[in-house]
């Protein structure tokens, strides 16, 4: 124990001195005088107190040091995951693995020291302290093995105990997390492990691996890959099959290698409808198998309709209406209507529709044309201006003071003004184009660009919107193809005449063949993928969880002006398989960021719906699907496996011990130095200018001598 001042004792000295000499000047000078042991005792009490106010103006420090022997702590460290539950399993050896373990956690010996007690799965969790109770508090029901979290978080959990070594009791099958081994290389202390399970080889087969693409189409095949495993098998043949639900969309006959080995096989499905659809993919059983826990594979894709609603209208018969129409029917992705109009009042194919609603992107081929009326271009106007994408592809005969009037505000170039005559344009990327998606699979056309024939640049000036992007221009630097997307609706402009010249290049250009109706399907593409402009945008963290995974939610919330709303409320409710609906309420993140842990939820496919409000008033909803799929992680191997085990140790300067030897754990701690008490020195500080005891005798010691001077008549 000692004291230590903020500021030198030589000035505590000098302050005392001078408190000294002011307290014996103050008494030598008091009226009436006071003498004797009466003066001597005020003049005590006066200096007493300016020399503890003194000494605590000079902020000492009250150390203390303490020496305290902690002894070594041994952590037992028991896998508690299903795989040595015994689940699916019809042989004795898999029902007698929970027992196995709990015999060798409950034959972990006494040690000359503290033992402590946890269960690791995809986290670690604490144990009752004992043997006994550790072994009976154990279920079996964790659904993946992170034995490198367990390692880890158990220094954490005794990062203030004396930990001097760990037990490790698992069937060595971890399917989670970081290698263990690059842990036990570093870890500070050794790893004792006990390998418990069948350690010899089963008969197994499973579904080792099931993928398909995230996103399928509507009435487009999808492939399904799967990756089926054997082990100890004889050449058997089995079924591999792709089911929905109880439907069976796809049936194959594979035969197992001999011994261990894998057979990759190809199903197709052609999904019917939208929607989140979930797909199985199923082996058979062979005779005395270990388990038909892993013959399944639970899968899931979102299917979108493809399929996209083009309308084209032409303002008079040319050859790019002709070109551009065989193009969009050619592609199997388009549904095409087609108006082309022949005189005033009227089109070849019948009347236009009274409204397009159901349509992804109108395409205006010199529309209108010189005999369009203001009434044949008010529901196209109608549908343009509410936001269907347009493609206005130009032509000659185009009505350009029609056009600026019914389609200017959506386009994004408008004509201004018309030249006296049209000139000889040769095509240009731009570095926007370039980089755009709509010239994607044309490197060849691309780069020989130089060679297309001249078009016609039309008699006409155009302005191009500020917040369009120009992707080609003529050699001239005159606008061609420019897009705009703006408030959610994108539109497109090819500013040239004469474009189905590009459709009908001679045999020589045959590298620019596909320029043209590739560039065309790419435009609709672009124009018909919506610009996401919700202001309520909610989703799930991953399409796909498994069964052993929390389920999570991200969420945004926006107002009008698409600036984040941070102070909404985000109900949430999700709906299961059953029908059952479950409530949420979203935590608020910060800037206009939401989420939510809806934790394990049971396999299937849900729906949610997602609304925000504020102030009463709601904002906006979203919806949409996810999935929970079988987790199969822990029956994947069903073989322990002794060897990792034994290296796990080996790495770490451990022993590896059977369930028959763990009473060889005590000899191995027993033997091991670093093994040991260790002795902690403490040390603790004490700021005594904050003890309030102090400046209390301060105030003491003052109100003591005024009471004393008032009883003697002193001023």
């Amino acid at each position: 124990m000692s004291f230590s001042l903020g500021f030198s004792p030589f000035l505590l000295l000098v302050s005392l001195l001078g408190a000294g000499g002011l307290t014996y000047w103050m008494y030598q000078t008091a009226a009436p005088t006071v003498t004797g042991w009466q003066r001597r005792g005020l003049m005590a009490l006066r200096f007493s107190a300016l020399a503890v106010l003194l000494f605590l103006l000079m902020e000492p420090i009250w150390q203390r040091i303490t020496e305290d022997e902690q002894p070594p702590v041994l952590a037992v460290l028991v896998d508690n995951t299903l795989s040595l539950s015994g689940e699916g399993r019809d042989d004795d050896a898999g029902a007698d693995l929970p027992d196995q373990v709990r015999r060798a956690v409950e034959q972990v010996p006494s040690i000359d020291g503290e033992l402590r007690f946890f269960s690791f799965g995809s986290a670690l969790n604490t144990l009752p302290d004992g043997a006994g109770l550790a072994a009976e508090a154990l279920r079996f029901d964790e659904e993946r093995t992170n034995l490198s979290a367990g390692l880890e978080g158990v220094r954490e959990r005794l990062r203030t105990d004396n930990l001097r070594g760990v037990v490790v009791i698992s069937d060595g099958l971890y399917n989670t997390g970081r290698n263990p081994l690059a842990i036990a290389e570093r870890y500070p202390h050794p790893i004792h492990t006990v390998v418990v399970g069948d350690t010899t080889q089963q008969r197994d087969v499973q579904v080792q691996r099931a993928s398909t693409n995230d996103i399928a189409y509507v009435d487009v095949e999808q492939p399904v890959e799967a990756v089926i495993r054997a082990t100890a098998a004889t050449g058997e043949s089995v079924q591999v099959s792709l089911h929905d639900g109880d439907t069976v969309l796809d049936e194959q006959s594979v035969t197992l290698p001999e011994g261990d080995g894998e057979r990759r096989v190809t199903l197709t499905f052609t999904p019917a409808a939208e929607g989140l659809q979930q797909l199985d993919v199923v082996v058979s059983s062979i005779p005395e198998q270990v388990t038909d826990r892993n013959n399944r594979r639970t899968l899931s894709t979102q299917v979108l309709e493809r399929r996209r609603q083009v309308v084209l209208v032409s303002g008079s018969l040319t050859p790019t209406t002709g070109a551009v129409r065989r193009a969009l029917e050619a592609d199997e992705d388009i549904e095409l209507q087609s108006f082309t109009q022949r005189g005033p009042g009227g089109f070849y194919e019948g009347a236009l529709p009274d409204t397009f609603g159901d349509v992804s992107v109108i395409v205006l081929v010199g529309f209108p044309g010189p005999a369009t009326t203001a009434t044949e271009r008010a529901p196209i106007a109608a549908a343009v201006n509410d936001g269907t994408p347009v493609l206005y592809l130009h032509e000659r005969q185009a009505d350009l003071d029609g056009l600026a009037d019914a389609f200017g505000d959506a386009l994004p170039a408008r004509p201004d003004g018309r030249s006296t005559a049209a000139t000889s344009a040769r095509p240009v990327l731009t570095p926007d184009g370039r980089a755009h998606p709509v010239f994607d699979g044309l490197p060849d056309a691309l780069a020989d660009l130089a060679r297309l024939p001249p078009l016609p640049y039309p008699a006409a000036d155009w302005q191009v919107s500020p917040d369009a992007r120009l992707l080609m221009e003529t050699d001239a630097e005159a606008p061609l193809l420019a897009l705009r997307s703006r408030a959610g609706q994108r539109s497109a402009a090819w500013l040239g005449t004469r474009l189905w010249s590009w459709f009908t290049l001679p045999e020589e250009l045959a590298t620019l063949d596909a320029l043209a109706p590739t560039m065309t399907a790419n435009l609709i593409e672009w124009l018909a993928t919506a610009e996401d402009d919700r202001l309520v945008r909610v989703a799930p963290t991953q399409l796909r969880f498994s069964g052993a995974e929390d389920v999570s939610f991200e969420g945004e919330v926006y107002n009008e002006s698409l600036n984040p709303v941070p102070d909404a409320t985000v109900q949430l409710e999700i709906e299961a398989p059953d029908g059952d609906t479950f409530p949420y309420t979203m935590r608020a993140t910060g800037n206009g960021q939401y989420a939510l842990d809806a934790g394990r939820l049971p396999e299937g496919a849900y729906r949610y719906t997602a609304t925000a409000t504020r102030d009463d008033a709601t904002l906006g909803t979203d919806t949409g699907t996810f999935q929970i799929e079988q987790s199969a992680l822990e029956f994947m191997q069903t073989q322990a496996d002794a060897p990792f085990m034994r290296q796990l140790a080996a790495r770490s300067g451990g022993t590896f011990f059977t369930p028959d030897d763990v009473a060889g754990v005590a000899d191995a701690v027993a033997t091991d130095d670093r093994f040991a008490p260790e002795t902690r020195t403490l040390r603790s500080e004490t700021p005594l200018w904050h003890l309030p005891y102090l400046l209390l005798l301060v105030v003491a010691l003052l109100a003591a001598e005024w009471a004393w001077r008032k009883r003697a008549g002193l001023v």
